[in-house]
């Protein structure tokens, strides 16, 4: 994100205010105290005057919402503590020695050597936390539970609409009205699609049609109508309570 000048304090310089009034354009992706490469390359004499003027800068004040913050340490397996790949910067002795195959520039890549049975390795503590949606093959609906509680990460969904849709398609209205889980959100566009058996079309949600009736969805009953049943269209609106 671009940092606004109004959060900048520049020491007495003649350029600090064109600096500041700089800065507010600039978006930097990475930020490491003392240094200047997270400032993207810049051509003329802004970029060199970004440089050279930064030691006279000071951030004032900062919103952590603006920014991203991450370390700049290599991934390591912790098979002591943690039980994952972390990068604290804590990484033993003999480890830092080794480097190749312990030593790593992301969590995916130490994961798939040293836990690749772990489906969790390297996620943060907030995101093994965060509740999942999981179906109920028995019940024909979907439960919840903190991600690190559950016995099988195979069928795993962020919400209980996903996890409705995609292994209960055929029963969506027992899934989604489960006692306790809130329901399914949609979002509250209606298509038509048609029952060949029945000759009528009926109202739908979006979220809810399934891939194989998509080719047939239409915005209007009149349109879903035509377009399914062109051979006796009247009596597929009559069938479907009017068009």
């Amino acid at each position: 994100r671009a940092i606004s000048s109004s959060v900048v304090s520049a020491a007495s310089t003649s350029s600090s205010s064109a600096i500041s009034s700089t800065l507010s354009n600039v978006s930097i992706d990475l930020f490491t105290a003392g240094a200047t490469t997270g400032i993207p390359s810049t051509s003329g004499a802004v970029a060199s005057s970004l440089v050279s003027a930064l030691q006279s800068l000071s951030i004032k004040s900062f919103t952590p919402e603006e920014a991203a913050i991450r370390s700049l340490a290599k991934y390591y397996p912790d098979w002591v503590n943690k039980k994952t790949c972390v990068n604290d910067g804590r990484e033993p002795p003999f480890i830092k020695e080794i480097g190749d195959g312990y030593m790593f520039d992301t969590a995916k890549q130490c994961c798939s050597i040293w836990f690749s049975y772990d489906e969790a390795c390297g996620q943060s503590a907030s995101a093994l936390s965060a509740l999942k949606y999981y179906p109920l093959f028995d019940a024909g609906e979907c439960g919840v539970a903190p991600y690190n509680e559950l016995e099988s990460k195979s069928y795993v969904y962020d919400s209980l609409t996903e996890c409705c849709l995609k292994r209960f398609p055929l029963a969506l209205d027992t899934c989604c009205d489960a006692e306790g889980l809130g329901g399914c959100v949609t979002t509250g566009v209606t298509k038509y699609v048609p029952n060949f058996i029945e000759q009528k079309c009926q109202a739908k949600s979006e979220d809810f049609i399934d891939p194989s009736e998509s080719k047939y969805a239409r915005d209007t009953m009149l349109a879903c109508c035509e377009s399914n049943f062109s051979w006796d269209t009247q009596s597929c609106c009559t069938n479907s309570g009017g068009c």
